[in-house]
């Protein structure tokens, strides 16, 4: 959308009339202006909250996100289905540290800091129990902790 304003040095708002511009001309520009900002008003939403979605928006974009995604997680978070679970500390999730409580006589066992939600017949919205881990020397060998963020 391109502009119809400018900001004068003043920082105060005019139009941005088009070069070679008669009057005739100005008059159909500054309606042009009303309707634009009619239909701005018409939105009821005051300038800062139309900033912050734009930044929402981009972010949004940035990470490919669809807006039927944000409502599908919005749903699932009004419904209850929605978790977020931390994540695991660093240098905790390749199954041969301490946190590894292993199976006797198996390469697999429970991670006592990960969770995980289990969902079955008995509890359909789910419950959370220990992650199951599943040890390997290749996995543990190409193990790489999850970077720390800023």
């Amino acid at each position: 959308m391109s502009r119809l304003t400018k900001r004068l040095a003043s920082g105060v708002a005019s139009y941005d009339y088009p070069p070679n511009c008669d009057d005739v001309a100005k008059s159909a520009f500054r309606q042009r202006c009303v309707d634009r900002l009619g239909a701005y008003e018409d939105t009821g939403l005051p300038p800062e909250v139309c900033a912050n979605y734009k930044t929402f928006e981009d972010e949004c974009i940035s990470k490919g996100v669809t807006f039927s995604r944000i409502v599908e997680l919005m749903n699932a978070d009004a419904e209850g289905r929605l978790k977020i679970v931390p994540r695991a500390p660093k240098g905790t999730v390749c199954g041969s540290c301490v946190h590894f409580d292993r199976e006797t006589g198996t390469a697999h066992g429970f991670c006592k800091t990960q969770t995980q939600m289990r969902m079955s017949a008995e509890f359909p919205s789910g419950r959370t129990e220990p992650r199951y881990v599943m040890q390997s020397r290749p996995a543990c060998k190409g193990y790489e902790p999850l970077e720390e963020d800023d």
